[in-house]
């Protein structure tokens, strides 16, 4: 899992990918006037959600575009 706060914020950008699981996997130091855990929990599956939906519907759309570029060329 990755721990945000010990200079991960950078190494995370630079990452080619990131995927749902990366996103449900990812661990917030606690402070003392830090957020609200459940709140971030909560945003962090429904981001993680959002983006597993996002790239189902990004592969699904490459595959008709394959399909529809098939039937072109036949």
């Amino acid at each position: 899992s990755i721990t945000w706060g010990d200079g991960m914020e950078k190494e995370t950008r630079l990452a080619v990918t990131l995927t749902p699981v990366d996103i449900l996997n990812v661990r917030f130091r606690r402070s003392l006037r830090g957020y609200s855990v459940a709140e971030v929990d909560e945003f962090v599956r429904r981001t993680a959600s959002s983006l597993e939906a996002s790239l189902a519907e990004c592969a699904r759309l490459k595959e008709q575009a394959a399909s529809q570029q098939r039937d072109i060329e036949q």
